[in-house]
């Protein structure tokens, strides 16, 4: 009887989209030009009716994007913000982002925090549909390529009621494939920088009546680095990606329906240091391979003019294995290491049903989304203890959007979770907005979420000569709360000049907040436990503006989170500032733009607690430099973007300890990146008309 009452709930209060597919024309009057600030890749002016987004709804050759979703509008990184980029892969780019923040492990990858928040909370999605394996509670950013992708969408804050809990702390999209409606079109584009990063990647897409086809293929290579010439063992590893991704899209006027494929191989290799002996010479070699497949159907049905039905089933898989080689060193053979405890495989499968009926009121005062999202997960391997593990999770939730004046907008949310050993709970959320006038735009949020513990964080055994780590099968689910509000001033100075500036005011609790910490029973041991709870609050203000020739966008932001593993051990305050500045330089009458991104990563502080005792690291400040200059040729089909990045030659930084008793030099130190390079990119793409 309860999960019914909470499906009717669910139902009655409805789920809110603005889905903008109603009849424009007939509504002109309720047209208002605006500037949209957080659009980060241009200024430009685009058409809302009453806040909600109507000509600028995206239609890529996958999937739907956030866009659709106009609860909460997304930051955008478009196509030419990537070309003009230095960076190599994901992690690089998103670390430059103002609010965004990367970690790096040589083996684990690039950890993504959104306002303090990790990557545990952090959702990322290919084409709108999420990635599975996530080691040490993240995705590695890192393994993901920027080849072929059209553009990255961004919600900071909570994403949690149409997402689900891992979007407590905000949402990354990553939406690929391109626009062109040639008969045939495609592109080709390489990277290389000195420090060994060669990059190749190119795409075919053919348009045939309703029906479109989409392939690409790449490969990333980087050769490893370290500051010193340390001959095979490097600081950063050696990597090798391969990734392709097909679909194929039927559309006409009242169906978008198709099929995609996305698949990554991804190889790092930690070479060990050679061992020396009387009588041979050894070293011990690691081989990390990560192997991700996605298949997804999806179609979008407009059962009447202002209805629309949003089914998607998608399958990922996700193969890790571990392996380790001992090789001789005279003879160069290589065998596999006869401790077994050397070797490891783990096996993910996620099969997924999400569907969304949505709709508009014919006088578009109010729109609604119902919907359901079904997740069935399993795990595998010697790091999942006690055999092979299932897990069910089943979210069903509602929005409305009411537009009640010209000025007031209202959407109400709610889900409902039910999840394997966890039974249901119902999160809701409310989004007001006010718009003062076409100019001034206020935006309050306040949103509740429930994560039920990962398989890992229960299961996990991963116990051998150099790690103690095992699960938690009693572990308390989380549940979050979050509140932030938004302040949007968008204007024009000249008919060529706009602005906008953006505040935000954002505060997250979660309880039982799920943690990898010593077992207080065995000191040697590692394993997941609830804390009482994790905060953060900050701030963050960006101030946008674009003319025909200059573009720029300075941005600040300031976060401070705690830890708090009881009442009577409360960690201090963490705080961390960042200030960005991304500027642009047009030069139209020989197709070359200039570009300058710079930012200062503040201070941070990170605390633990061992026997009573609270230890911090603090690493310290930062800044980041990279310029580029980005010329088209032969009517814009070819591009070049040459550069430099690293600039100030940021490598890594010592962390200094403290506790109660002494300071202290720790002797260990944060990686931040390879050393300063130049860099090119060549971009061709080509079409027929």
């Amino acid at each position: 009887m309860k999960k019914v009452i909470l499906f009717v709930l669910a139902i009655t209060v409805g789920l809110g989209s603005a889905v903008a597919q109603g009849n424009s024309s007939s509504h002109r009057s309720g047209f208002r030009i605006v500037v949209d600030s957080n659009r980060i890749d241009t200024a430009k002016v685009y058409v809302k009716f009453y806040g909600q987004d109507l000509n600028t709804v995206s239609v890529t050759s996958r999937i739907s994007s956030l866009s659709k979703i106009d609860i909460i509008k997304p930051q955008i990184i478009n196509k030419a913000i990537i070309q003009r980029s230095s960076a190599a892969d994901m992690g690089q780019l998103l670390s430059r982002m103002n609010g965004l923040q990367v970690t790096q492990d040589p083996t684990l990858g690039a950890n993504l925090s959104i306002n303090g928040l990790g990557g545990q909370y952090v959702k990322v999605l290919i084409d709108g549909v999420p990635i599975l394996g996530r080691m040490n509670g993240f995705v590695d950013m890192n393994q993901l390529p920027l080849q072929n992708v059209e553009r990255i969408e961004i919600v900071k804050g909570p994403m949690s009621i149409l997402y689900g809990a891992d979007a407590i702390g905000g949402v990354i999209n990553i939406i690929t494939g391109n626009k062109l409606k040639s008969p045939w079109s495609g592109s080709f584009n390489t990277y290389y920088d000195p420090i060994a990063n060669y990059q190749v990647q190119g795409s075919v897409q053919h348009n045939h009546k309703n029906l479109t086809l989409d392939i690409s293929a790449g490969r990333n290579f980087f050769d490893g680095w370290s500051p010193k010439d340390t001959s095979r063992h490097q600081l950063w590893k050696p990597r090798e990606t391969y990734s392709g991704t097909a679909s194929i899209k039927y559309v006409n006027e009242k169906l978008s329906a198709g099929l995609s494929g996305n698949y990554l191989s991804d190889w790092i290799y930690n070479l060990g240091e050679t061992q020396i002996t009387p009588y041979t010479a050894y070293a011990f070699d690691e081989y990390h391979h990560t192997l991700r497949m996605q298949h997804t159907a999806w179609a979008d049905i407009k059962l009447k003019p202002r209805r629309q039905l949003w089914i998607r089933a998608y399958k990922n898989d996700y193969l890790r294995i571990k392996t380790t080689y001992r090789k001789d060193m005279l003879s160069l053979q290589k065998e596999i290491a006869a401790d077994a405890s050397l070797q490891d495989t783990t096996l993910l499968h996620e099969n997924a049903l999400q569907i969304r009926f949505s709709g508009v009121s014919a006088n578009q005062k109010w729109s609604w989304m119902l919907g359901d999202e079904c997740l069935a997960e399993s795990a595998a391997g010697k790091r999942v203890n006690a055999g092979n593990k299932n897990y069910f999770n089943n979210g069903v939730f509602a929005a409305l959007i009411l537009q009640a004046n010209k000025k007031w907008r209202f959407s109400p949310m709610i889900r409902a979770t039910q999840a394997t050993d966890y039974g249901s709970a119902t999160t809701p959320a409310m989004v007001v907005d006010y718009y003062v006038n076409e100019n001034h735009h206020l935006n309050f949020q306040v949103a509740e979420a429930y994560r039920a513990p990962s398989i890992k964080e229960r299961y996990l055994y991963f116990v051998d000569i150099n790690h103690d780590l095992v699960g938690n099968p009693n572990l308390k689910a989380e549940l979050a709360k979050t509140i932030a509000l938004q302040y949007n001033w968008t204007g024009r100075l000249t008919s060529k000049d706009a602005f906008g500036v953006e505040a935000r005011f954002f505060g997250t609790q979660i309880q039982n907040a799920i943690t990898l910490t010593q077992d207080q029973n065995n000191l040697l041991l590692y394993s997941y436990f609830n804390m009482q709870q994790i905060r953060n609050a900050g701030a963050a203000l960006n101030i946008d503006f674009s003319s025909a020739i200059v573009t720029t966008r300075i941005g600040v932001n300031y976060t401070k989170v705690q830890n708090t593993f009881s009442t009577e051990n409360a960690l201090p305050w963490q705080n961390q500032w960042e200030l960005s500045s991304n500027l642009t330089y047009k030069i139209s009458r020989i197709n070359l733009v200039a570009a300058v991104d710079y930012k200062i990563t503040g201070k941070q502080y990170f605390f633990s607690s061992t026997n009573g005792m609270v230890d911090a690291q603090v690493r310290p400040a930062y800044h980041w430099l990279d310029a580029s200059i980005n010329k088209s040729f032969h009517r814009g089909k070819f591009n070049v973007s040459i550069g430099a990045k690293n600039m100030l030659n940021v490598q890594s930084m010592n962390l200094s300890g403290v506790n109660t008793a002494s300071i202290h030099n720790s002797g260990n130190s944060a990686l931040i990146a390879t050393g300063r390079t130049a860099f090119i990119r060549l971009t061709y793409n080509w079409q027929n008309k």
